[in-house]
């Protein structure tokens, strides 16, 4: 698997909801408009991007090449004061690897210091999204990394940046600055391992969150009221609606709205599935995807007794293993089975 993890900011109503995906939050607003194509955001609090930070548990093996992508703004206000270790952009292990200097340019450090390996050459001051794109590789003497900024490449260097080690967490920040806002859009997370999802740079993307608007297919599981399927699994986190099955072998699958524009390519379609196993024993949830005549499944999630959990599950293809399209995401059925 390389694709690890991916958030559009487009699914929180409150600042509350995004503990339910990531992991720890800390001085971090939502804004529902503000986001890079007008959906949502996360944002600085108090006018301060420094202490502003969100972190996602991962697991990346030693040695891998940890690839993470995202929309990133610095509104007006203070200038940055520069690269500081304990006020990242990005920190891995909770340790830093980019930050912005007094001039607004992004710096790659070495992993927990401020030695600058990368510097850009396209500042974040102008108040505007910029997409950037860091490749970082922990190998000791064989270590690597690349920064790119709106799909323009700032430099590559193979250096020591730290000795091989397992990522099990990312920090995302506003960096070191003590006034105006910051801004952050549309995060992906992956890796060069296994055979899909592995290219580099993906150049700047946008992550449309589609919520279902009709019953698919097959309508097989049970709705909490009502007969409509999709209008129990549609709702926000803190929505008391579901589908639920007590059997096995049965499917529901949701239809969706048509993205609003035209991609020229589709990386991936990726599920959300947020549900517990409200009894005892192992229960599994198994991601479904249709497209023309033919449904697959992904892998199967096991759910958690007596807590709701946030599972993602990536269909890299359409059902028929062919590259997705505008075309072919507008027309698919997305779902689960047990």
């Amino acid at each position: 698997m390389t694709f690890r993890f991916c958030d559009g900011m487009d699914s929180y109503a409150t600042t509350a909801n995004l503990n339910i995906r990531w992991n720890t939050v800390t001085q971090t607003n939502i804004s529902t408009t503000g986001g890079r194509f007008g959906g949502g955001a996360l944002t600085s609090a108090a006018s301060n991007p420094y202490s502003m930070s969100i972190i996602k548990s991962v697991s990346i093996p030693s040695g891998a090449k940890v690839r993470i992508g995202m929309s990133y703004k610095y509104g007006t206000g203070a200038a940055p004061n520069g690269v500081n270790t304990s006020y990242p952009i990005l920190a891995l292990n909770n340790s830093h690897i980019l930050g912005m200097n007094t001039s607004g340019m992004l710096v790659v450090t070495t992993l927990g210091a401020t030695t600058a390996q990368i510097t850009s050459t396209i500042a974040m001051t102008d108040t505007s999204f910029h997409w950037i794109e860091l490749e970082y590789q922990l190998n000791g003497a064989s270590g690597s990394a690349q920064l790119y900024v709106d799909g323009i490449l700032q430099g590559t260097v193979t250096a020591n940046l730290g000795a091989a080690a397992a990522i099990s967490t990312i920090t995302f920040g506003g960096g070191y600055v003590f006034g105006g806002t910051a801004w952050i859009d549309d995060v992906i997370v992956w890796d060069d391992q296994g055979t899909s999802f592995n290219t580099y740079p993906l150049g700047p993307r946008r992550i449309s969150t589609l919520l279902p608007n009709a019953d698919g297919d097959l309508a097989q599981f049970t709705p909490k009221t009502g007969t409509a399927h999709y209008a129990m699994v549609n709702g926000g986190y803190t929505s008391g609606n579901y589908v639920s099955d007590a059997g096995a072998g049965n499917i529901d699958l949701y239809k969706f709205p048509p993205l609003s524009y035209t991609p020229v390519d589709v990386n991936a379609v990726v599920g959300n599935y947020y549900g517990q196993n409200s009894g005892s024993g192992t229960t599994s949830l198994i991601p479904k995807l249709k497209t023309g005549t033919t449904t697959i499944s992904g892998a199967t999630l096991t759910l958690p007794v007596g807590a709701l959990a946030l599972f993602q599950s990536p269909f890299m293809t359409d059902a028929s293993g062919t590259a997705w399209n505008a075309a072919a995401v507008n027309a698919m059925q997305l779902g689960m089975g047990d």
